[in-house]
């Protein structure tokens, strides 16, 4: 499992898929209910005359499980098989954030910035 996620340039898994024993086979079982459940998800098609758009029903459980684990929203995005604004959106809807801040005061900000800029 570790050539093949080092060959798609996603080494940051490696140590998450040793933790949680994924290999190949399990990988292509995933895949295989991931394509049964997009044919019989709860997408519904929303809208009026020629103007349709999809509206997909993320639950919040799946959000916060898939943040806990350490996904960044580009890749739960494409594991969701959204886009990274509707993924966003989603998010604002169940006021979920996943930005961190520090809480670096502003003498410890200008001495890392004198440092950084030299």
């Amino acid at each position: 499992m570790e050539t093949i996620l080092r060959k798609l340039g996603m080494e940051t898994f490696i140590s998450k898929f040793v933790k949680e024993k994924i290999y190949p086979g399990i990988v292509a079982d995933m895949m295989k209910l991931r394509v049964e459940c997009i044919k019989h998800s709860n997408a519904e098609i929303v809208g009026a005359g020629t103007s349709f758009k999809k509206e997909y029903n993320i639950s919040e459980d799946i959000l916060e499980h898939l943040i806990e684990a350490g996904f960044s929203v580009k890749d739960m995005a494409t594991s969701l098989s959204i886009s990274e604004r509707t993924l966003y959106r989603r998010m604002r809807v169940y006021g979920i954030d996943i930005r961190t801040y520090t809480d670096i005061d502003d003498d410890d900000l200008d001495i890392s910035m004198s440092q950084l800029v030299g």
